[in-house]
């Protein structure tokens, strides 16, 4: 069972974020979907653009910050640190599975997962944090089985987290009808975190496992160099047998303002027969909470 209790006793699922936009990375850019952005995280990758101080970002303690909307948005290291550093912990939410499905309903425009019957689904994408993380996962069975329709599910995920064999079961038996996209972003040296911290094959290995599935590797680089580092990640991932179904790329930068290499790794992609991936959210919103 899921370690978060309310006063009362009963499961809530902890999450910082729930909102509907367009993908702006990876496999499935530009597409509607819902996200839901856990609380939490095995990993604070002090790195990306950071000097290796661990503070997630520019915060005074003394600051009056009541709501996520008033919290100031990191332009350096990660991106989403108010969704596990302590620091934004009293702006998390709680909400039972039942509650969370109805406002995710209440998201969606026509209140249906497809407008028009098997054409242009809203996706579903958790997030976080780490959605994977072991607390994480019996929440998400409950909340899926509350959302009648739904087609395709996204992980946005570091790639470390073995999911559970209920889950495996869930998907192959419960839930065969859901698309489940695995987007691993591996937290190369770029990204502050050890790499025997950061590597874990056998995570990605079981959810091969999982049948109605893709399993791809997002990786933030923020020059060339760090093309050959990616690579060796994903030689060592073949010889232990996991399949990964493609390969992206995409330019490190919370902001327009620095991301300011897109043509050169553009072209080492390229070059590399490798995706390319924008930060399309960026692009159109700035580095905005809830985009």
């Amino acid at each position: 069972m899921s370690n978060r209790i309310d006063d009362f006793g009963i499961q809530m699922i902890k999450y910082s974020e729930l909102f509907y936009s367009l993908q702006g990375e990876g496999r499935f850019v530009g597409v509607p979907s819902i996200f839901l952005r856990f609380f939490g995280c095995n990993m604070q990758c002090p790195g990306f653009g950071r000097d290796g101080d661990s503070t997630p970002i520019d915060y005074k303690s003394d600051l009056q910050i009541e709501t996520l909307e008033d919290a100031p948005i990191p332009n350096l290291g990660c991106d989403s640190a108010m969704s596990w550093s302590k620091e934004f912990a009293h702006l998390a939410k709680k909400d039972l599975p039942s509650t969370i499905a109805q406002k995710i309903v209440d998201l969606l425009p026509s209140k249906s997962w497809q407008r028009n019957e098997n054409v242009n689904d809203v996706h579903l994408v958790f997030t976080g944090g780490e959605p994977l993380l072991k607390g994480n996962q019996e929440d998400i069975m409950q909340l899926i089985m509350l959302l009648p329709g739904l087609k395709n599910v996204t992980f946005e995920t570091n790639g470390t987290q073995v999911i559970s064999e209920e889950m495996i079961d869930f998907f192959n038996y419960d839930r065969p009808d859901i698309h489940v996209t695995f987007s691993v972003s591996p937290k190369l040296k770029n990204s502050g975190e050890e790499y025997d911290k950061a590597f874990n094959h056998h995570a990605l290995k079981i959810m091969n496992v999982v049948g109605n599935s893709y399993t791809y590797i997002k990786a933030v680089l923020s020059k060339v160099e760090q093309f050959d580092e990616l690579q060796e990640w994903i030689d060592m991932y073949y010889k232990r047998f996991v399949k990964l179904d493609a390969i992206y790329v995409m330019p490190e930068g919370a902001t327009v303002e620095q991301q300011n290499n897109y043509a050169e790794i553009a072209n080492e992609c390229l070059k590399r027969e490798v995706y390319f991936s924008p930060r399309l959210h960026i692009d159109l919103w700035g580095n905005k909470w809830g985009t």
